[in-house]
């Protein structure tokens, strides 16, 4: 007898209280996943930033995580679904009546004040080559990229690891996606009526939640990284520099390493608030 709005698997207001409450699960699990890859690629950057011999971008850095600390989440929340709902056109402004109101991304993606629109993958026949060819690149990366660690550690010599990643991760699936005759296709929304049409509707309520906490805590995962990055002693660092490496390689293969030791017992109190 009522409706959900944002659902992972289908529902309708005739579905049972258990339906009701599969959906009710998944939706915090969705946004516990996209919330805390947020908050994990932006935590660790700023908390590299931080550290910049560069007085300005340590100082931005620093507004940026005392600044998101020092506000409570939910005031984080309602300023982003604030920003999403009144600082976006609405579906209306997209007939050309407004220049600013455009889609972007080649016209496949439109941001609106009621939620924001995706193109949603269409799997034809011949499809299911493609995911196996996808799986089995993955299989292949991760594969190469232990064989290149186990080289360096034995060996060191350094393969150059993200190209040849790259190369067997899309090569093999794009030489599958041809000879299966395309049968994957993109379904973009387009704009019929007053609303948009078609595609994947993420709304900006979801949005809102997602952004908000990904964000504010990736405050807080900074600051675990940059003080695991301290705890380890600087002569690690003036080793390595002593024996020439450059510093991107001093904190991929030295500093960090040994701070992912420090930093992951209190991240995994972060990723379960």
């Amino acid at each position: 007898g009522y409706d959900i709005n944002q659902r992972l698997i289908h529902y309708t207001s005739d579905s049972s209280h258990a339906r009701a409450a599969i959906v009710g699960i998944l939706n915090p699990l969705l946004v516990a996943f996209f919330g805390c890859l947020i908050a994990t690629v932006l935590g660790l950057f700023m908390g590299i930033l931080r550290l910049s011999n560069n007085w300005i971008v340590a100082r931005l850095t620093t507004i940026y995580i005392e600044g998101f600390r020092n506000i409570p989440v939910l005031l984080w929340i309602v300023m982003f679904f604030a920003f999403l709902t009144e600082m976006t056109p609405a579906p209306k402004d997209f007939k050309g009546l407004d220049p600013s109101s455009t889609m972007i991304l080649f016209d496949s993606v439109a941001i609106t004040n009621r939620g924001t629109y995706f193109p949603m993958p269409i799997f034809n026949d011949g499809s299911e080559f493609v995911i196996l060819s996808f799986g089995l690149s993955l299989i292949a990366m991760v594969g190469f990229l232990s064989y290149a660690r186990n080289l360096q550690r034995s060996t060191g010599k350094i393969l150059p690891r993200f190209i040849i990643s790259i190369l067997l991760l899309f090569v093999p699936v794009a030489v599958v996606y041809f000879l299966a005759g395309s049968p994957v296709s993109l379904e973009y929304p387009y704009l019929k009526g007053f609303n948009f049409k078609e595609g994947v509707h993420v709304r900006n309520s979801f949005l809102a939640l997602t952004l908000a906490l990904g964000v504010y805590t990736s405050a807080y995962i900074a600051e675990l990284v940059r003080s695991g990055i301290q705890a380890i002693p600087k002569g690690q660092t003036e080793a390595a520099s002593a024996l020439g490496l450059r510093p991107n390689r001093v904190m991929g293969l030295i500093i960090l390493p040994q701070a992912i030791r420090v930093i992951i017992p209190p991240t995994i109190s972060q990723y379960l608030n």
